[in-house]
């Protein structure tokens, strides 16, 4: 079973087995190459093709909010380092606001899950106030609320934005099925 197999089906995932540069890798090979397609029984989101970068993951796990600039700044630089091998999980635990951003590597398994079938989500329109996501996608576990922020950019892609982990319900949202993934390659 390969390393992003085994993340997925981790619903309580510890630190020791997280891998940075697998993560990374994951991430490139289903969502940067080739646009991605989902199609849900969500009739306003029938059909989301996302379009997303490596630096996209930089901001999922929140690697802007720590103080150290070798790490916080340049995403594209700083993933690329991950890829490489040459920034690991050990050096970003260094950082003073490491506990900031724990939660969110843990949770880092949802932005996968969503190119599976068969998992209980659901979909939820943003709250006004909250406008750092067109549409956000949830996995309930446990107490938390892990929200998977989306956003589309002017070309009309979706990408992945942020992901945030909430301790209250999210009351404006349904459940919502995913009927079929796909990607888009150059032959299509």
């Amino acid at each position: 079973m390969d390393y992003i197999t085994q993340l997925k089906q981790d619903t309580k995932p510890n630190l020791k087995d997280i891998d940075l540069q697998k993560i990374a890798v994951g991430f490139s090979e289903r969502y940067a190459v080739h646009p991605f397609v989902m199609v849900t029984n969500y009739q306003p989101l029938r059909e989301i093709t996302f379009k997303s970068e490596l630096s996209h993951l930089h901001h999922l796990l929140g690697f802007h909010k720590l103080t150290n600039k070798k790490y916080s700044k340049k995403a594209e630089k700083v993933m690329k380092s991950i890829v490489e091998g040459k920034i690991t999980l050990n050096d970003i635990k260094k950082d003073r606001n490491f506990y900031i951003i724990k939660d969110r590597i843990l949770m880092i398994r949802l932005v996968f899950l969503i190119s599976d079938k068969d998992i209980n989500l659901r979909v939820c329109d943003p709250l006004e106030k909250n406008r750092v996501m067109d549409i956000g996608i949830i996995e309930i576990n446990s107490q938390k609320h892990i929200v998977l922020g989306i956003g589309k950019n002017k070309e009309g892609y979706y990408y992945f934005k942020t992901l945030e982990i909430y301790k209250a319900v999210y009351e404006r949202s349904r459940k919502f099925k995913i009927i079929k993934t796909y990607l888009l390659t150059d032959d299509e």
